[in-house]
């Protein structure tokens, strides 16, 4: 005698159903969600677990991610769903501790906010005329040659949280070599620019006395203008440049401390490293963009490595900048009339 499945079913009670499908990695969406006991997380259905909200996120960052690390920085790297409106964000959050358990516990940890890095307050960045997505931060102020735990939470519109993988960042060792310096507290004779002086209040250096400075100003009837503040004729030739590929390769970065009081924090700034013997500045120039600045007056260290400078061409190489030499560096922007951009204590360190 054959029995059809529903009787075997029910003769052998095993309780066939819905409930016995398993849904984890069916592609989910808003419109179309994962059924009871699973949440929809980067677009597929997951077994809700006992700490898990009762909720579907709408925003759902997927390939979280270390970009690089230097001493003091570690930049975070996800993929933002396109798809996505900034409507339905509330914000992100990037965590960061010393430990697993600090991670989970909360207590040694430590959380990057808009209050830290503003672009982690919107899904597109602000004043860029749209569709740039958010999709990287840098956190700062690690200590150097250690392993630090990270986690991305995104809230949606509504507070329901999507919470990335733990993933694991090891910072660089500490610079124990003489840097190579662009400017620290007197000029390398020839620089010149056309934007930056000297500054002049007692108080407004990083470090030391000597600053440069830039008080903006535009073209009435514009409250605000794109200006790089560039400075040039530094001339420091390949010879001047001690570091060898391996050096490049693994742990060479532009550092500069940079503070703005403009109207504004920025959200798209260009910092760039401007190498020499080119006829036009942008063969030379070897940027990264966009950077975001806070405009609350306050020093920042920015550490930036020189291989990950390009933006619109191939990454900086060591033969590039072991053929080329220095000629200067820029830092670019939207700035607010009669605010203040001081830069200060730019090396290259390894």
């Amino acid at each position: 005698m054959r029995l059809g499945a529903a009787a075997i079913c029910s003769f052998l009670l095993l309780g066939c159903g819905l409930e016995d499908v398993d849904y984890t990695g069916k592609t989910c969406a808003p419109e179309a969600p994962c059924p009871s006991g699973y949440r929809c997380t980067g677009g597929v259905c997951a077994r809700r677990g006992p700490d898990d909200p009762d909720c579907d996120p709408l925003i759902a960052p997927s390939n979280f991610r270390v970009g690089w690390t230097t001493p003091s920085t570690i930049r975070w790297e996800w993929d933002a769903d396109p798809n996505r409106t900034v409507d339905q964000f509330q914000g992100y959050t990037i965590t960061v501790a010393e430990s697993e358990d600090a991670l989970a516990s909360g207590e040694g940890a430590v959380e990057f906010t808009l209050d830290q890095n503003p672009e982690l307050g919107t899904y597109v960045l602000l004043y860029t005329n749209g569709g740039d997505l958010v999709q990287a931060s840098i956190t700062d102020g690690h200590l150097d040659s250690r392993t630090y735990f990270g986690r991305l939470t995104a809230l949606d519109s509504a507070g329901c949280p999507f919470v990335s993988e733990t993933l694991t960042a090891l910072t660089r060792p500490k610079s124990v070599v003489d840097p190579i310096v662009l400017f620290s507290e007197i000029p390398r004779p020839g620089a010149t620019s056309e934007t930056l002086a000297l500054g002049d209040d007692p108080g407004g250096a990083a470090s030391g006395e000597a600053y440069y400075e830039w008080v903006a100003s535009c073209d009435a009837p514009d409250t605000q203008c794109w200006q790089n503040l560039r400075l040039e004729g530094l001339a420091i030739a390949p010879s001047e440049i001690p570091l060898n590929e391996a050096d490049f390769e693994g742990s060479a970065f532009l550092e500069m401390r940079v503070a703005t009081n403009n109207a504004a924090d920025l959200y798209w700034a260009s910092v760039a490293l401007v190498l020499d013997g080119c006829e036009a500045v942008d063969e030379c120039l070897y940027a990264i963009e966009p950077y975001t600045f806070r405009a609350d007056g306050a020093y920042r260290t920015l550490q930036l490595p020189l291989r990950a400078l390009g933006y619109g061409k191939p990454p900086l190489t060591y033969q590039v900048l072991a053929t080329r030499g220095i000629a200067g560096f820029w830092v670019g922007g939207w700035w607010s009339v009669g605010s203040w951009v001081r830069v200060d204590e730019v090396v290259i360190r390894w």
